[in-house]
């Protein structure tokens, strides 16, 4: 099983305990009821990020009963907008557990995100001969400053006619993590010879695809090429180039 340390920037924010806004507004804090969060070494495994905490489960009052800790984590965008959840579990009061949240952050732009963890303790009250069930929590948060790796691949090359009438020969590049990023192209011949050769614009979404119009004649000047195997040589500006074989229709 793979594992190596997080590539990804975690700033801890251990946010001078957030009351959240549970049903019953309290001022008492975790450490009053013997709740605490520790917050593990997160690391990589098997492709994803593991955020790990250790956890002391609660006690709700002397008087309460059934008392549980429930304990669940999201993650929010910049823009506020929550973009990952995981589902929430509750356990047995005055307990040592570890939690590990595991995510492949890969499918998630780059940008700045908060992880936040939630706890809430609850239980059943007895007040004289009533019942009633109370609850408080609270919330740990983190700043996470991800970059998303970028990739490049040949997505398409087909044949196409112009507005004004001409042929082209429309090579498209997919794209992921690229945003700001300038995709470049080259093609040779049969020969190994540079038939073309062509800088795009900086790309402005994070996913998606990048087209490049080839007219079919020879970078230096010349006659136009004819149909054949032509290599197709593509990358991002700052990473790898990679290489594909195909044939191309040239009119």
């Amino acid at each position: 099983m793979k594992r190596s340390v997080m590539k990804i920037s975690i700033s801890l924010m251990l946010c001078a305990i957030l009351v959240c806004s549970f049903s019953t507004p309290v001022a008492a804090g975790p450490a009053d009821h013997g709740v605490s969060v520790t917050f593990n070494e997160s690391y990589r495994e098997d492709g994803k990020l593991k955020m790990s905490y250790t956890i002391n489960t609660g006690e709700y009052a002397s008087n309460a009963s059934d008392t549980k800790t429930e304990v669940w984590a999201e993650i929010y965008n910049s823009a506020g907008k929550k973009v990952v959840s995981w589902k929430s579990a509750s356990f047995e009061p005055n307990k040592k557990i570890t939690r590990k949240f595991s995510y492949d952050w890969n499918n998630l732009p780059t940008g700045k995100y908060t992880f936040k963890l939630y706890l809430r303790l609850y239980g059943t009250i007895r007040d004289g001969s009533l019942y009633y069930m109370n609850n408080m929590g609270w919330c740990w948060s983190r700043q996470v400053d991800h970059t998303a790796p970028s990739s490049v691949w040949l997505d398409s090359s087909a044949f196409v006619t112009r507005d004004d009438g001409s042929y082209a020969t429309r090579i498209k590049l997919g794209y992921s993590g690229a945003k700001g990023k300038i995709p470049n192209i080259e093609i040779y011949d049969e020969k190994g010879n540079l038939m073309y050769s062509a800088a795009g614009k900086n790309i402005s979404y994070d996913k998606g695809t990048y087209a490049f119009l080839w007219n079919g004649f020879p970078k230096d000047g010349g006659v136009q090429c004819e149909s054949g195997n032509y290599k197709i040589k593509y990358w991002l500006d700052g990473s790898n180039p990679k290489q594909s074989q195909v044939w191309l229709d040239i009119y």
